[in-house]
């Protein structure tokens, strides 16, 4: 679905703080995307972030059209674009847990030319939604590379996304 791209990564300590991490990642090629994260590490006390990720691709998915009275389809050329941002605090405690919930806005854009109504794409979910999330992560790795003995596991709970108009 993607075809070929470049990964362009940018990871820089204490740009705004002494204690915050900016990442991004730029995937340049033919179905360009990106993920930004910025977090600050306040550590027992409340920290916080911002996330932000763009992902579009085509694909044409072949299947067999067996509704009656429809025109017959053998193929259908999806275009999907989704734009994701989310906010978040967390909090870490003996030193293994880390614990937050944040905000999260979704745009999504999901259309096919390939079955048209007045030579007008099909759009199967053009829409912005809000939902709440959770999470916890449990981190008992004995050291940062290299890890001989510990696991890392992660919990993650949404709410169901919420229509905006």
């Amino acid at each position: 679905m993607y075809e070929s791209a470049i990964l362009a990564r940018y990871k820089q300590a204490g740009v705004f703080t002494n204690n915050d991490v900016l990442s991004v990642d730029a995937i340049l090629g033919d179905k360009l995307r990106y993920n930004l994260n910025y977090f600050v590490d306040n550590g027992f006390y409340f920290s916080y972030g911002f996330r932000s990720r763009y992902n579009q691709f085509r694909a044409n998915t072949a299947f067999n059209n067996i509704a009656p009275n429809s025109p017959v389809v053998n193929s259908v050329n999806l275009k999907y674009t989704d734009f994701t941002n989310q906010i978040f605090v967390q909090t870490t405690f003996d030193r293994k847990f880390a614990l937050g919930v944040g905000l999260e806005h979704k745009k999504l854009n999901v259309s096919t030319e390939t079955i048209s109504d007045n030579n007008k794409p099909t759009v199967f979910d053009d829409g912005n939604y809000l939902n709440a999330f959770g999470y916890l992560k449990l981190d008992t790795y004995e050291q940062k590379y290299f890890v001989k003995k510990g696991y890392f596991c992660r919990f993650k709970v949404q709410m169901v996304p919420r229509f905006l108009k």
